[in-house]
């Protein structure tokens, strides 16, 4: 970093100034009507495989519409077409996935057109294609271990990181199998890849975890802890259950974890909750999980997960767990306490107030107190910043194709971060710096850094 960077981000950082983050890949269409989403990240350059999705605005209704998006220029050719459908957000989204191969073209803007019918809404866009780079370092490749493929990109963290990461994550895995005394019969497809994602694991047929480089992770969370917790994921599903509702399954997955994002005593961090006024009553939180507040749902559910084991043990806790059955549709409540009341003979209701008293009977730490609520503010502060300036990142609109064609086809674009974000780094470091302070317990500063970051955002 040169010093003129260094003085711009000090600068930035004392006067609470910061310029416009870009939004990469993202622009407005058809008076704000609609948000056209381009993938991998601005830049483009020649060789990549583009990828768009078409958001509507909320309350925009565009069931049965189609959407068709062609090249213009320099001859009139159709990319592809996509359906919209709803999200859960109020929205329509259509999504058109490597419709546009740009191996062969040449450097130059183009012109895109966009259609949508019956309703005959149209548009188009400019996108500029750069030359692509000399020798590219990235590529796919994998690491194995006896439990598990570990696919990379070359030149990036995870290559460096590897020899180290490997045994780390075939302990990880051994251990979740361990605890839930189930052994997987198929090896584990994770994906280590360089750019932040959500709040860095997913999982779904293969476990995505964030490895970007230290300079751009603004996520301060301890990497095999998120490992542990995707991999009780896998393992969980694998071992069925007619219905597990998402509080249970996220609650499972913290509490063997032993945290959500670092190692963390789940009963006081909880008792905490309750003490400051946070605590969201269980009848309440068990609906529409992951609409309330993230860390302090998760924590709750990982707490009572734990209490349960300890109060009725894991066999006991895990013959409930499996035996959930659906009752009503978008009611987890009532599927939850019917298994209550047949395996422990009491109701949500009554297990809300007993959890209650066993977290009043833990004594309130005043460090742990402003540690839980700054937790809950950085990352409502991260997820706010994915939702403006990163929206693929966004955990509940991430960008996640299937991995195994993109190793296929050899795509890695859609993975790595690019110097289109470079006007996002200002706030990436004020991010980072806060999570600096949090995990150090230096509160007052992170919520200086937090309030700047708020504002920035406002």
């Amino acid at each position: 970093m040169n010093w003129v960077m260094i003085f711009s981000l000090v600068f930035q950082v004392v006067t609470g100034f910061l310029p416009a983050p870009s939004r990469p890949g993202s622009a407005p269409s058809q008076a704000g009507k609609y948000e056209v989403r381009i993938h991998p990240d601005l830049p483009l350059e020649i060789g990549d495989v583009i990828s768009f999705e078409i958001y509507s605005s909320p309350g925009t209704n565009l069931q049965d519409q189609q959407i068709t998006v062609s090249l213009e220029a320099p001859q009139v050719k159709q990319l592809g077409q996509g359906n919209f459908v709803p999200t859960v957000d109020n929205r329509f989204r259509a999504e058109l996935q490597w419709v546009w191969d740009t191996h062969g073209f040449q450097p130059g803007q183009y012109t895109l057109a966009f259609t949508i019918k019956p309703a005959e809404d149209e548009w188009q866009q400019m996108v500029e294609l750069q030359p692509a780079p000399a020798n590219s370092l990235y590529r796919w490749a994998v690491g194995q271990t006896e439990c598990c493929n570990v696919h990379y990109i070359t030149g990036t963290p995870a290559e460096r990181d590897l020899p180290r990461l490997l045994p780390q994550i075939e302990d990880q895995v051994r251990q979740v199998e361990n605890e839930l005394k189930h052994t997987l019969a198929a090896k584990i497809e994770i994906d280590l890849l360089p750019r932040v994602l959500g709040q860095g694991g997913f999982t779904a047929d293969e476990i995505f975890l964030s490895y970007p480089a230290d300079a751009v992770n603004y996520l301060d969370s301890d990497l095999m802890t998120v490992l542990h917790h995707e991999v009780v994921h896998r393992v969980d599903a694998d071992m069925g259950g007619e219905f597990r509702p998402l509080f249970l399954i996220e609650g499972l997955a913290v509490y063997l974890a032993g945290g959500h994002y670092h190692s963390e005593p789940l009963g006081q961090r909880a008792a905490t909750l309750l003490d400051t006024g946070a605590y969201i009553p269980l009848p309440n939180l068990v609906n529409n999980f992951y609409n309330w507040q993230h860390e302090i749902g998760y924590l709750e559910a990982g707490s009572l997960v734990q209490f349960m084991v300890n109060t009725w043990g894991w066999d006991a806790y895990n013959n409930f767990y499996r035996d959930i059955h659906p009752v009503l549709v978008g009611n987890d409540g009532a599927a939850i306490d019917k298994a209550l009341q047949a395996h422990f003979g009491l109701s949500l209701s009554l297990l809300d107030d007993r959890f209650q008293v066993y977290l009043k009977s833990f004594a309130i730490n005043p460090d742990l107190r402003d540690d839980v609520t700054l937790t809950a503010e950085l990352f409502d502060d991260i997820r706010l910043y994915q939702q403006k300036w990163d929206p693929s990142a966004y955990f509940q609109e991430v960008w996640l194709p299937d991995p195994s064609q993109m190793r296929s086809r050899g795509i890695v674009a859609d993975y790595l971060p690019r110097s289109g974000t470079v006007q996002n780094m200002p706030l990436e470091k004020l991010l980072i710096s806060a999570g600096v302070d949090w995990q150090k317990g230096n509160f007052s500063a992170a919520l200086q850094q937090m309030q700047l970051i708020q504002r920035q955002l406002q």
